[in-house]
């Protein structure tokens, strides 16, 4: 069973954000279409593949005017789901369906707002702590994890939110510099505020077509390994809005192309000879393909 499964509902948020590889796509895959989206989650809850779904990879979930119909699917299926958003398309509307089952969790990212501010629209932060408010109000279970990248820790604009969620939330004795140090801090009952790391993403179209010619040929078993460790394929493994399955969250382009869902079931494409060479690699503490032995994620987390 993986304890990750990234479910991408639509690869556009509407940003282009400089931290962020969705500058570097030259095509849109769209919106997965909800009926693809039952048939995945279907089969995820049948083989036994998981109980967690992030609904992200790239795009924010928000996004979908219709993501009722998705939640629903899972609450039906018992599957929950973790969601990553800017927040740029939280409405009052949406509060009641966001803080209930099937949600697990909301990360909202405050770095796309320090990064891209004239992408917002005026008391954008406000917004995102109502939604707080109402969460406490409703005395909903969901988390919220309020997240800024360190790379924009000394942002003046990054300093005077935090200066209004300590007011917000009467931190009193709460001060950067100890939430500096400790990368984290509680707000509130399930509630927290939390620095990330940043790390190169690597991506570009050039590598694509490479990465995938060298899977489809096997290639892959004359490449020699290299020393990297990674959870994909073994903790985890992506779908792209296309229905495109990936190793990981960090494949935003299908680089790594693993099978479509659209033609084949994903038990079928989960133990491919490709997919298991993979994993067993990784558990070895090696990656075969370019794209795992250059992975910024990787290098950053796992190797610092």
């Amino acid at each position: 069973m993986f304890e990750r499964i990234y479910i991408e509902l639509s690869d556009s948020c509407a940003l282009e954000c400089s931290f962020c590889p969705h500058s570097y796509n030259k095509t849109t895959r769209g919106v997965m279409k909800l009926a693809l989206f039952e048939s995945l989650i279907a089969q995820i809850a049948r083989d036994r593949l998981g109980k967690l779904v992030y609904l992200h990879i790239l795009g924010d979930p928000l996004i979908l005017k219709d993501l009722g119909a998705y939640l629903e699917i899972l609450h039906i299926y018992k599957i929950s789901a973790n969601i990553v958003t800017s927040g740029r398309f939280l409405e009052n509307k949406n509060f009641s369906l966001l803080c209930g089952v099937p949600i697990n969790q909301i990360a909202f990212s405050l770095s796309a707002f320090v990064d891209s501010p004239q992408s917002f629209k005026a008391g954008h932060l406000d917004k995102i702590l109502k939604f707080c408010e109402f969460t406490r109000k409703k005395r909903s279970e969901v988390f919220i994890h309020l997240r800024l990248q360190d790379l924009h820790c000394e942002n003046p604009l990054a300093r005077e939110m935090l200066e209004q969620i300590k007011a917000f939330f009467g931190l009193k004795d709460f001060t950067f510099q100890s939430f500096s140090d400790r990368k984290s801090a509680r707000l509130a009952y399930k509630t927290f505020l939390s620095i990330t790391p940043h790390y190169e993403w690597n991506a570009g179209q050039d590598l694509v077509q490479n990465e995938q010619k060298s899977a489809q040929k096997g290639v892959i078993g004359r490449l020699k390994a290299q020393k990297t460790f990674c959870y994909g394929l073994i903790k985890q493994f992506g779908i792209l809005s296309n229905g495109v399955v990936v190793p990981c969250c960090i494949d935003c382009f299908g680089e790594i192309a693993l099978g479509d869902t659209k033609k084949d079931s994903l038990k079928k494409i989960l133990s491919s000879p490709l997919v298991i060479q993979i994993a067993q690699s990784f558990k070895q503490g090696k990656a075969l393909l370019p794209k795992c032995q250059n992975c910024g994620y990787a290098k950053t987390l796992f190797h610092s």
